[in-house]
């Protein structure tokens, strides 16, 4: 039985790195001069927007450099390919910056990954508890795989998905599960979007439709410099058919610090299917909560509702698909995963 758990930036930010685009973008108006990005159309917009107090238009990047197009005419296209490659050299460095003094003991890190796996059991609803214990107990004479699949860039889930934590002899889900003789397995970290270090950083749109410059849309080099699926293609690392077969084998899905944007629709997508697929499949979402929100059952059914809506659109599924799918989606607020003791 494979279990397979998704990761975004909010893993990092969960372990105390300061990989926010927002911190991002303070870095880059704080060294405008020193870095050079006084004819950087992307810079410039960004600059403006933010001293106009519309940096809100900003709280997606990716989704923002596809709108952003409709102000390029096809004489500055070029260019702004180019200034476009410049911001992902910068966000690079960066992310190497702040990245650079992450440190966990194998112990921390052995802690942290068994509480993580643990939570898959304590949903706080029985109702919906019952349904991972009812799976789990379906596959009780398994091994149990585990994945984990980052959409981020740094290598702090490496970390602590260490080669010498493969082997999770002691995690017992409940009870005795799994049985003795059956073992849980970590298998190793797959980067979706690249690394800091491999020169494959993947930085775009989820495809065409996203770009909002009709003249441009089928323009090869700007699809190849925007579009998720062409960059993929470029790096030549078959990373979404890696994709598509671990979520295909999994009967657990977990999101963890991951938005559910606009700008990863054909990963939606591909769970959506695999959901509608099999009926055993479930998919849990960790959703974030502030420490200073109130809780409070309706409050936490509101963000419940608001979360799978998100993932309804974004996966483009029909009512018919909805109906089919929504019992197989639990959604789990404020759970404190992935942080270091302090």
């Amino acid at each position: 039985m494979q279990i397979t758990w998704l990761f975004g930036n909010g893993l990092d930010i969960s372990l105390g790195l300061k990989t926010r685009y927002t911190d991002f973008y303070k870095y880059l108006l704080s060294n405008e001069d020193k870095i050079n990005l006084s004819k950087n159309i992307i810079f410039e917009k960004l600059k403006k927007d933010f001293e106009e107090g519309k940096d809100y238009l900003w709280a997606d990047y990716e989704k923002q450099l596809g709108d952003l197009l409709k102000i390029v005419n096809e004489e500055q296209k070029d260019q702004f390919i180019q200034d476009k490659v410049q911001l992902d050299l910068r966000l690079r460095e960066y992310l190497l910056d702040a990245s650079e003094n992450f440190q966990i003991s194998k112990e921390e890190a052995k802690d942290i990954i068994m509480n993580a796996l643990l939570e898959i059991t304590r949903d706080k609803k029985e109702v919906e508890k019952a349904k991972i214990r009812k799976l789990l107990n379906t596959h009780a004479n398994e091994d149990i795989l585990i994945n984990a699949i980052s959409f981020n860039y740094t290598k702090a889930i490496s970390m602590m998905w260490d080669n010498n934590l493969q082997s999770m002899i002691n995690l017992k889900f409940f009870g005795k599960f799994p049985f003795a003789g059956h073992s849980v397995i970590l298998n190793e970290v797959f980067y979706l979007h690249g690394t800091l270090n491999n020169g494959e950083m993947i930085v775009g749109v989820n495809d065409v439709n996203q770009l909002t410059n009709d003249k441009l849309q089928n323009d090869n080099r700007v699809n190849m410099a925007l579009v998720k699926k062409e960059l993929l293609e470029i790096a030549g690392q078959m990373n979404i058919a890696k994709f598509l077969k671990m979520i295909n084998a999994s009967k657990i899905i977990c999101l963890f610090g991951l938005s559910v944007g606009e700008t990863d629709i054909m990963y939606w997508e591909y769970i959506k299917k695999r959901l509608l697929a099999d009926n055993e499949v479930k998919l849990i979402i960790f959703e974030y909560r502030d420490k200073n929100e109130p809780t409070h059952i309706i409050l936490d059914e509101m963000k419940t509702l608001e979360v799978k809506s998100k993932i309804y659109k974004n996966s483009n599924a029909t009512k018919d698909e909805i109906t089919k799918i929504e019992n197989n989606i639990l959604v789990e607020i404020g759970h404190e995963l992935f942080k270091i003791s302090k």
